[in-house]
């Protein structure tokens, strides 16, 4: 069922192998629980204060996946097996830090991966003079999705076109585009905004995104809702001028969904001013959503201004 299972520590881009390939004779998991099927919920249910009786239920809401890993390793020796289980253990324990990358290679030569962390100390088995070392690991992962291995890109972009005097302007708002998750669970997409800008021009209005939802989410609430991120209210308001003094500047912004951040940069400084409190970072159910981004500005250069998503299918 499984053929391969590996921990990447973050410290390094090599994978630690748990079970299979080259290692198949000395290193085995005989059981990985928690890792399949659907997440626990937040069973997490109290009365709203007040007298109408209505009950806060947060059981809509995912828990992380608690990930039990039950390996034995084999040795010439004995003590070839305890060195083997040092490598084992620096792995483990190296996610005690930051996260590590757990994936898992089915039969059907499917990978799938998640970011996990070691939630308590790792057991360990040793018999006498047995060549076998038995051992348990507990993991954690926050993010309970597995997702895969291939890294999506759509990206919006707008055509710029001249206007009077020669002055060229890239403005508008794009057609829907589809932005598709074939996956079984949402996914959190990364959105890169770049902004070409020539000598001595700025952005002074309008930037936002939208995403709606597949239309059999459209009637459930509150996932329905078309997901908003935006810099400004109206057009015409000015975003904190990005001004740029060479030729070769890129204004860009990037909002990560999964970890909730933005990040807005300009080559000869950096962006002050934060999106609107209202934006929402946004979610890509399964199915095909729809994104529409909006640009205006009268000082943009020929090259044009793109937005990019960027995200992996996800799957429980």
């Amino acid at each position: 069922m499984i053929t391969s299972v590996t921990l990447t520590p973050a410290y390094s881009a090599t994978a630690v192998t748990l079970h299979g390939g080259a290692t198949a004779s000395t290193r085995n998991l005989s059981k990985v629980e928690g890792l399949f099927g659907p997440p626990s919920p937040r069973v997490v249910e109290r009365a709203r204060p007040g007298v109408d009786g209505v009950i806060l239920d947060e059981t809509r809401f995912l828990d992380g996946r608690t990930i039990v890993l039950e390996g034995e390793l084999w040795g010439s020796t004995g003590g070839a097996a305890l060195e083997d289980l040092s490598t084992i253990s620096e792995a483990f324990t190296s996610t005690l830090l930051s996260e590590g990358k757990l994936t898992v290679t089915y039969e059907n030569g499917t990978v799938r991966w998640c970011n996990v962390k070691l939630v308590d100390s790792v057991q360990v088995a040793v018999e006498g003079s047995s060549r076998l070392v038995q051992y348990q690991a507990t993991l954690k992962a926050a993010d309970p999705r597995l997702y895969e291995t291939t890294l999506r890109t759509v990206s919006f972009p707008i055509t710029p076109f001249t206007g009077p005097s020669g002055i060229v302007y890239t403005m508008g708002t794009t057609s829907a585009t589809n932005l598709v998750n074939s996956g079984t669970a949402p996914t959190s997409p990364t959105v890169t905004i770049t902004v070409p800008l020539t000598a001595n021009q700025q952005i002074t209005e309008l930037l936002r995104f939208t995403v709606t939802p597949p239309s059999g989410y459209q009637s459930i609430s509150p996932w329905g809702a078309t997901q908003v991120f935006e810099w400004t209210s109206t057009a015409g308001t000015d975003i904190a001028s990005r001004n740029s003094t060479t030729a070769t500047n890129n204004a860009v912004a990037v909002v990560d969904s999964a970890k909730r951040t933005v990040t807005q940069t300009l080559t000869n400084g950096s962006w002050s001013q934060r999106p609107r409190a209202t934006s929402e970072f946004p979610l890509l159910y399964p199915g095909t959503s729809t994104g529409t981004w909006t640009y205006k500005t009268t000082m943009s250069s020929a090259t044009g201004a793109s937005c990019q998503f960027t995200y992996y299918y996800a799957y429980w």
